[in-house]
């Protein structure tokens, strides 16, 4: 009964590592499409500005500077998952190696 409820909790901290993640990428998400939705428009708005003033600057830097944050949160993102990914392959090769170990020392024996 331990292990099933071992197993249950570390499945459940996965999960919850999951969807922390996607939770991180969605924002990304919808800036891309609302970027891609708006940018004619923004083009057109700002090419006939003749005078730049406090509300175009101020505008410019509320829609682009979240793009920085949006690359970083990406990043670490994939940084995680990466480390994620070689663990798992590390603990693998570990668990492969220890088996033929065993296999090899009970066919000797």
């Amino acid at each position: 009964m331990h292990v099933l409820y071992t197993l249950h909790v570390v499945l459940s901290h996965t999960a919850v590592q999951q969807t922390s993640k996607y939770l991180r990428v969605a924002p990304a998400a919808i800036w891309i499409l609302d970027y891609f939705l708006t940018f004619e428009h923004e083009v057109r708005l700002f090419s006939n500005i003749s005078c730049w003033n406090i509300v175009p600057v101020m505008f410019i830097l509320a829609r682009y500077v979240p793009v920085l944050w949006i690359i970083t949160e990406i990043y670490l993102v994939c940084q995680s998952l990466l480390a994620h990914i070689q663990q798992k392959r590390y603990e693998l090769s570990v668990n492969f190696i220890q088996r033929n170990d065993v296999n090899a020392k009970q066919h000797s024996a």
